[in-house]
């Protein structure tokens, strides 16, 4: 049986429920009916203590505007040049509220803004939500949006995406959870990237079809690396909000994070083209869930997805689907524990 709790409420009144998985092992998940949202994982770490390994709101009436924690994102992540794209001709012109941003998350009809229905599966270790997304911002479709949590005896958090849509669209979901895996400065995390290539960024964060090469960046993490030090290889502390083209195809092992003073370590795999590390520097210090002290490098995302940007680059692979079409994809994160 499905657990669940009350969440508190947004600013409009609507009540937000919190429902939470488990595995043998006595780890847990609660995932929120508002936004898909990852709320919490607790995951044990190798010093034997059950780590909350993401960041986010003690409540809904915590929660920012528009916040990106662990929301589910979709129907089409990250951004699109001018909110403009087209398929078969067809132009289609999306609703931007910041032009300066570019069209980012979909706009207003993100899926981290809508609430989804909740299904009990049967099974303790997942929980099942659904989403009927109109596309109100100019996509001009139906899409049905399902996602399922699986929190597995083995330590992994498995989300499986299963999008079919009803006319011609851009499909490319993905999770924006902000973790920390025990490194309260993420500059003393090592990570290593499955990446030989990036997806070049204007200033304005827009990749607009180059594919450059990692060496010699800071964004080279071919083999395992502190973050802090690549990050400031070039001579100024470097933020990430970039585009790895992923090496590979199906289903693969992109990413290897791991925290050395929590000796836990975390794997990203998915079948999807490529994924988005973002990594930015906080104004000042802030109070994260339950009054946690957060330092200025608090957290990572990784965000599996098409390239940003990709309907509208030669070189990238399309998110683009036709009418009667499904998105079928599955993004893991995998925990180990470290000597």
């Amino acid at each position: 049986m499905l657990v669940s709790r009350n969440f508190g409420s947004l600013s409009d009144g609507r009540a937000v429920t919190a429902y939470r998985i488990v595995n043998s092992t006595g780890e847990y998940a609660e995932i929120l009916d508002y936004g898909g949202i990852l709320h919490s994982l607790f995951i044990k770490d190798g010093n034997g203590l059950l780590r909350d390994v993401v960041l986010g709101a003690s409540t809904a009436e915590t929660m920012g505007r528009g916040t990106n924690d662990g929301m589910l994102v979709g129907r089409c992540t990250n951004r699109i040049k001018d909110g403009t794209y087209t398929i078969d001709g067809h132009v289609f012109h999306l609703e931007n509220p910041n032009p300066q941003m570019q069209f980012l998350h979909s706009g207003k009809s993100n899926f981290g803004s809508q609430f989804f229905t909740v299904e009990d599966t049967g099974s303790a270790d997942s929980v099942h939500l659904h989403l009927e997304d109109d596309g109100s911002v100019g996509y001009e479709c139906l899409v049905h949006a399902d996602v399922t949590y699986t929190l597995t005896d083995d330590h992994q958090l498995v989300i499986d995406y299963k999008l079919t849509t009803e006319g011609d669209t851009l499909l490319n979901p993905t999770n924006h959870a902000y973790f920390n895996i025990g490194s309260p400065d993420i500059r003393t995390s090592i990570l290593q990237i499955n990446a030989e290539t990036y997806a070049k960024r204007t200033e304005c964060g827009m990749p607009e079809g180059a594919v450059v090469p990692v060496e010699g960046t800071p964004l080279d993490f071919r083999k395992a690396r502190q973050m802090g030090e690549a990050m400031t290889c070039c001579g100024d502390e470097y933020l990430y909000d970039d585009n790895f083209i992923i090496d590979g195809k199906g289903y693969r092992e992109m990413a290897c994070w791991t925290s050395p003073e929590a000796k836990l370590s975390m794997k990203v795999c998915s079948d999807m083209p490529g994924m988005v590390v973002f990594a930015a520097k906080s104004k000042e210090p802030k109070t994260g869930k339950y009054g946690q002290s957060l330092t200025l490098y608090p957290f990572v995302c990784f965000e599996t997805q098409y390239i940003s940007n990709a309907v509208n680059c030669e070189a990238y692979e399309k998110p683009v689907f036709k009418a009667g079409e499904t998105l079928e994809s599955r993004t893991a994160y995998i925990f180990s524990t470290i000597e």
